[in-house]
């Protein structure tokens, strides 16, 4: 009899590569519909511009409004084709992600952001193709004080900071 058992190295995988280039193929209504309309991002988090798509694996962040201090700290942790979901508190006074962050989480394969937030620098995110879906824009910039936690899916471990 084989182990059935998932690992942190299998969770990773739970999102491969097939499933994922199938959803990016999709439309995200017929994504939600065959979900049964469960799980939706909230209709006022959207495209910074149009025609933005993005598809990838969750590294989810959870912050303090208007603070990006753990934001900075996931871009050691992203892999290949992942997309930065930040719950930001719905704070749309301070950016958490704007060219500096996006260009650094691109370089480390990154696909794109979810904020839960707001975010700045829209033409240049456009203009190198990182996909961002936010709350709001702004330009005022974020604090880094934290504390914060991450929630990591490979794993689903959660780790604190401060």
């Amino acid at each position: 009899m084989s182990d059935t058992s998932a690992t942190d190295e299998d969770a990773g995988s739970l999102a491969g590569e097939p499933i994922i280039n199938g959803l990016a193929a999709l439309d995200t209504a017929v994504i939600s519909d065959a979900m049964e309309r469960f799980g939706a991002v909230d209709p006022r988090i959207r495209p910074l511009w149009s025609g933005a798509r993005l598809a990838g694996r969750a590294l989810t962040v959870w912050t303090h409004s208007g603070d990006n201090l753990l934001v900075r700290q996931a871009l050691e942790l992203l892999a290949p084709g992942d997309v930065l979901v930040v719950n930001g508190q719905g704070d749309e006074s301070r950016a958490l992600i704007g060219d500096v962050i996006a260009r650094q989480a691109q370089a480390r394969g990154g696909v794109g952001a979810v904020l839960d937030g707001a975010a700045r620098d829209v033409e240049r995110l456009e203009s190198f193709g990182f996909a961002v879906f936010a709350r709001a824009v702004t330009p005022a910039g974020p604090y880094h004080h934290g504390p914060e936690a991450a929630a990591l899916p490979r794993g689903h471990r959660r780790r604190r900071g401060g």
